[in-house]
């Protein structure tokens, strides 16, 4: 197993916005957990049929493993990606194609008033990660992020015999108080079927439950080589620009 591990730790500080160039990226074996264990598991916090059988085993292990003892199903909402005009920021005019590419999110309520959220994307074609940055963030007017998000990153059905190559990603590559930012540079060199499943922890600022978050996608690989592009964390969005042609991202608002 090959870890990469660095000592430096980076605290986000509220208002300001954090990048975190050391960041610990782990190549990890799956503990083999069965599925109907998890789903069992997830059933008794609230989760209904219909929501357990649209997740992917993947999701289900990222939620099943990260879960707080107390937490409640709180809502899930699939969509595909569609791109969105943000009041933050322009999106490129090159999209990343809906069938392409998929978003969903989970969340759940734990009684220390916090909320686990679970923000994923799904390609449904084969590509490679060297480039790409995964974001997601929460209307700052009515939520903090109590703590720092993570990632699994999942290369699935790799190999002649089905297996999956998995990555731990233990930190955004930029983070504020609204959202994160992760960047995916030569996790995923071989053109193939990706999946990445977030997590975070966030608190209302006050009684309003807003129940969306913004997930946002960028591309920056061309076969012209790497596309440089900007990353902003604003009020209600990440969102990702370049002034290069060939560039692509995409978003969505998802309420859970």
């Amino acid at each position: 197993m090959f870890l990469v591990w660095f000592s430096q730790v980076l605290l986000v500080q509220k208002q300001k916005k954090v990048k975190n160039d050391d960041v610990a990226v782990e190549m990890i074996n799956l503990e083999n957990i069965n599925e109907d264990t998890i789903d069992t598991f997830l059933a008794s916090r609230g989760m209904p049929d219909d929501v357990l059988n649209n997740l992917s085993y993947r999701g289900e292990y990222t939620i099943y493993t990260t879960l707080e003892d107390d937490s409640i199903f709180d809502g899930y909402s699939e969509r595909k990606a569609a791109s969105l005009p943000s009041s933050d920021g322009d999106f490129s005019v090159q999209f990343i194609p809906t069938s392409d590419l998929e978003f969903d999110a989970t969340g759940w309520r734990n009684t220390d008033g916090t909320y686990s959220i679970y923000p994923s994307f799904y390609w449904k074609e084969n590509v490679e990660l060297d480039n790409d940055s995964f974001g997601f963030a929460l209307n700052k007017k009515y939520w903090d992020n109590v703590s720092g998000a993570t990632l699994n990153l999942w290369m699935r059905d790799f190999g002649p015999e089905g297996s999956t190559t998995s990555y731990f990603i233990d930190r955004a590559s930029m983070s504020d108080y609204s959202g994160h930012s992760f960047k995916m540079s030569g996790l995923g060199s071989f053109p193939h079927d990706y999946e990445g499943n977030g997590y975070f922890k966030a608190k209302p600022v006050g009684s309003t439950i807003d129940r969306t978050i913004s997930i946002s996608y960028a591309d920056g690989k061309s076969i012209l080589g790497n596309i440089s592009y900007g990353v902003n964390i604003g009020m209600t969005s990440v969102t990702y620009s370049s002034s290069a042609n060939n560039f692509k991202s995409t978003a969505d608002i998802i309420g859970w």
